[in-house]
């Protein structure tokens, strides 16, 4: 088994795809079944980094066959009770490694975030207004990921040096990973992390990134469609005074997940509109009606890390609502995909609908997703008014889709 361990914002999470690239883990069902399997591991360890009850279970998990395609990622301080258990498994770590100042960076812009989205889950950067807080953060964070020094069969990787040189970076992975640095999935791992850190330079036409992480609800107050097919709407919101700043300084607006460019913005008596049409965006169905909500989301500029998923604005799918139904007090959304290849959606990583970032909880089928739906998301954005039969706009995570192209028949 092979865990990845970093502070916060400490770019573990690319380095977790990077991985899951270079074994060719997520085209494999029987895999991916396992990656789902590994999860319970957070069924055996407390917040502080304890094992819970029932050992021989633990064992049960990590001691499956092929444990070099077993990987976890674990953030925060760790136990001597279970550093022993992984000595005794021999289990590997890649140790994820960042400058306290560029974690505190990515706090900052974090903690701006915080502050307009007022998700439960982020509202722990929210506080941090000066940057020497931010300092304080980020070296408490990676002290207490020092505690990983514990296990010696490990690997130590500066996000840092993956950015400076990807290539030497990458080819210690492979090394470590026992894999060759001349294959074909080396090549296309090198070729994706090489993209993601030129994508500023390479896509000229995109200023920025979206997050699937919804600002406001806006009103689609008039929709029409010219004789040429070109379409336009107009569209309002009454979101906060930050949250209008923000949407009206954004060079692109995501709607509902696809990215328009605002015009004619005008901002009258507590309330923020703005015109779009398919001539200053990256398409629509032409499906919305005059009353309609749809989801909002201003562009973020390239940098900002929010972490999570990443996309364009660019829709590639769709798919049907089949279900919903509560589960354990969770609320589950079963979706078939229409037009989409299966191998675009990856096990507990993003995907955005409608524009929003959900995780993909499980598979059903051959042509179905299920996904959770939080209570911040319910209340947020749209997603609570869904109805079975609904069709809704799928885009796939940017850096999985970049890392783990869909296989062509």
């Amino acid at each position: 088994m092979i865990i990845i361990s970093g502070a916060t914002k400490s770019g573990e999470a690319t380095v977790y795809k990077l991985v899951l690239g270079l074994l060719d883990i997520t085209h494999n069902s029987e895999l991916r079944a396992r990656q789902k399997t590994l999860l319970r591991l957070r069924d055996f360890v407390s917040p502080g980094g304890l094992l819970r009850a029932d050992t021989a279970a633990f064992n049960k998990v990590i001691d499956q066959k092929d444990p070099q395609k077993l990987v976890f990622r674990m953030q925060g301080e760790l136990s001597k009770e279970l550093a022993a258990k992984f000595l005794e498994h021999g289990v590997r770590v890649i140790r994820v490694s960042r400058d306290a100042a560029g974690i505190a960076d990515a706090i900052m812009r974090h903690a701006t975030h915080s502050r307009l989205f007022d998700d439960p889950e982020y509202m722990h950067f929210a506080t941090t207004v000066e940057k020497e807080h931010a300092i304080a953060q980020a070296r408490v964070s990676v002290r207490s990921n020092g505690s990983w020094a514990q296990l010696s069969n490990a690997l130590d990787l500066k996000f840092e040096h993956l950015v400076a040189d990807p290539t030497e970076a990458l080819s210690s992975l492979a090394r470590f990973l026992g894999l060759n640095t001349t294959s074909e999935i080396f090549s296309r791992s090198l070729g994706a992390l090489t993209d993601i850190l030129d994508q500023p330079l390479r896509d000229g036409n995109l200023p920025g990134e979206f997050h699937g992480l919804i600002y406001a609800q806006g009103r689609v107050l008039a929709a029409e469609q010219d004789k040429q097919g070109q379409w336009s709407a107009s569209v309002e919101t009454y979101a906060p005074s930050p949250v209008q700043d923000a949407l009206g300084a954004a060079e692109l607006i995501a709607h509902d997940g696809v990215a328009f460019q605002p015009l004619k913005i005008a901002r009258m008596n507590g309330v923020l509109s703005w015109e779009i049409n398919s001539l200053n965006g990256f398409g629509h169905d032409g499906s919305w009606q005059v009353g309609d909500l749809i989801n909002l989301e201003p562009i973020s500029v390239f940098g900002d890390e929010l972490g999570g998923q990443t996309g364009k604005g660019r829709p590639s799918g769709t798919a049907v609502l089949m279900e919903r139904r509560v589960v354990d007090s969770r609320q589950v959304m079963r979706l078939m995909v229409q037009d989409i290849p299966m191998d675009s959606f990856f096990y507990n990583q993003s995907i955005m609908i409608d524009g929003i970032s959900l995780t993909v909880a499980d598979f059903v089928g051959d042509r179905e997703i299920e996904v959770n739906l939080k209570e911040h998301t319910l209340s947020r954005t749209t997603v609570a008014k869904w109805e079975p039969g609904r069709r809704v706009k799928l885009e796939p995570d940017r850096l999985s889709t970049i890392f783990f192209p869909p296989k062509v028949a």
